[in-house]
């Protein structure tokens, strides 16, 4: 069973507070992943930068019928970024959506139990929003293996539970390279796979 964290349950159940809880969500693309908080300003979170945009999330759509329940993120259209992004990979349809709800005074704690995992079902767009309706993630369209084995690039996110780097706060950012690691003195949790020869490709 999930449980919060003890700071967060203090954080939830205080009758006045002067933080907020943020929706992170990270739309997976192909070629690129979009980091985005709906917040006024951006934040690095878990050690990845999250620029704030406006977006809202609706509640989640269920009905009798024994249809699949969605839930759908508008998210703002004025200046047709993330419209082009959509446009690009064919409206995104199969794509994943990660969702993260957070607290602003307790961004280094673990959220890793609660993170939702959807698959975009299908995208609108007109002058105002791009809407996004995300269902529950496929199990025959999961990545299998689960991650890439790639001998100097690393799977795990900078700071994260299996990254364990938890070094100088001014470093906010890693190129998730194995010299990178190096030079942070963590190559002992590096997520590559060094013993992969480079420059060819092998299948296992």
């Amino acid at each position: 069973m999930r449980t919060l964290p003890a700071e967060l349950i203090l954080e939830k159940n205080k009758s006045e507070t002067g933080s907020a809880w943020l929706f992170f969500i990270e739309i997976i693309l192909p070629d690129i992943t979009l980091y985005l908080v709906r917040n006024n300003e951006d934040i690095t979170f878990q050690g990845q930068l999250y620029t704030a945009f406006p977006f809202d999330i609706e509640p989640i759509i269920s009905s009798s019928k024994g249809e699949i329940p969605s839930l759908v993120i508008k998210v703002s259209n004025v200046t047709r970024v993330i419209q082009a992004y959509i446009e690009q990979y064919n409206g995104a349809v199969g794509e994943e959506v990660i969702l993260n709800i957070v607290n602003s005074d307790n961004l280094a704690s673990d959220y890793s139990d609660f993170e939702m995992v959807f698959t975009i079902q299908k995208t609108e767009a007109d002058e105002s929003y791009v809407s996004i309706t995300l269902g529950p993630s496929n199990p025959m369209a999961r990545r299998f293996p689960l991650y890439r084995y790639i001998a100097e690039h690393c799977n795990w996110r900078f700071r994260s539970e299996e990254c364990s780097f938890s070094g100088t706060v001014t470093l906010t950012t890693c190129g998730r390279s194995y010299n990178d690691c190096r030079a942070r003195n963590n190559s002992e949790n590096f997520g590559g796979h060094k013993g992969l020869a480079s420059g060819g490709i092998r299948f296992v």
